[in-house]
């Protein structure tokens, strides 16, 4: 395989200065990549080829070793982590130690993502993997996704706060939206408008109670500081008070008249229900 010397390839013999050449030529192609590359025997006397022969088998020793490693990587590189990676002889097993320690590294990771992503599935957000259980960029992993679902974790638990208090009839507090960010923001704001709408109109409702037990039967809730459907349900209110105080505002006006003398004409207003009933009652009284 390695360059000859003389005519007679068959006759010729090489010596030892030829062999030293052959062994560094085939260790220059073992740098450059070529890890099949052994020494050619044929040509060699007999302690040639017995040198040969040991070199050749340290090269097949150290192939072999390379070819274990190489599948190791490759079946991690696959995500098989279950596999264990063969140890290595001699001083080598520190190789086959941290290529296996790796493996048991990303192993660990993933039953531990999977056990997360269960978790989160199932509406459980308070599961956190133990980061002190890795090292290095693995570490930094598992804190990075704590980190994340913590971030999460805390508006959904004060969004879900919010919905019980509104559920049980109670505002809840406001937020400081300067601790959220993104699309969280946007909730979190979202969620606080919600809330002063909640409370203004609580207080108007009370407001409008209040006036009604003190007899102003003018008072009305102003619909424009409320955006769509509350605003619409303000307007429709209104114009429940509005179809309530009309025939008592009539009544008492005719009742206020016939008590001083003063008969008016008959309430020709069109009314509905008790409304109509009391009206045609004043008109009997009218009659009287």
């Amino acid at each position: 395989m390695m360059g000859n010397q003389g005519t007679n390839d068959d006759e010729y013999v090489k010596n030892d200065d030829d062999l030293i050449s052959d062994i560094l030529k085939t260790i220059e192609f073992h740098k450059s990549g070529l890890s099949d590359t052994r020494v050619e025997l044929s040509q060699l006397s007999d302690s040639g080829k017995k040198i040969a022969t040991l070199f050749n088998n340290v090269l097949d020793l150290y192939q072999g070793n390379l070819t274990l490693v190489e599948s190791s990587i490759h079946k991690i590189q696959k995500g098989d982590f279950e596999t264990d990676v063969p140890a290595l002889p001699g001083k080598l097993t520190s190789i086959s130690e941290s290529i296996d320690n790796l493996r048991l590294s990303l192993l660990m990771m993933e039953k531990d993502i999977s056990r997360f992503s269960t978790a989160c599935s199932n509406g459980d957000l308070t599961l956190r993997v133990d980061s002190a259980k890795y090292k290095g960029g693995f570490a930094e992993v598992i804190e990075s996704m704590d980190k994340g679902i913590e971030a999460i974790s805390f508006p959904v638990k004060v969004l879900s706060g919010a919905v019980a208090d509104f559920a049980e009839g109670k505002l809840p507090d406001m937020n400081d939206e300067s601790q959220f960010q993104g699309e969280f923001k946007k909730i979190i704001q979202n969620l606080n408008t919600i809330t002063k709408i909640m409370k203004l109109r609580g207080e108007d409702l009370n407001a409008l109670i209040r006036s009604a037990e003190e007899g102003i039967l003018d008072a009305r809730a102003d619909p424009t500081k409320y955006p769509g459907y509350n605003g619409n349900m303000f307007i429709g209110l209104n114009k429940i008070l509005d179809a309530y105080i009309s025939p008592i505002n009539v009544s008492a006006e005719y009742i206020d008249r016939i008590s001083k003398g003063d008969i008016p004409p008959k309430i020709t207003e069109d009314y509905r229900g008790d409304f109509n009933e009391i009206k045609n009652n004043l008109n009997a009284l009218i009659d009287v």
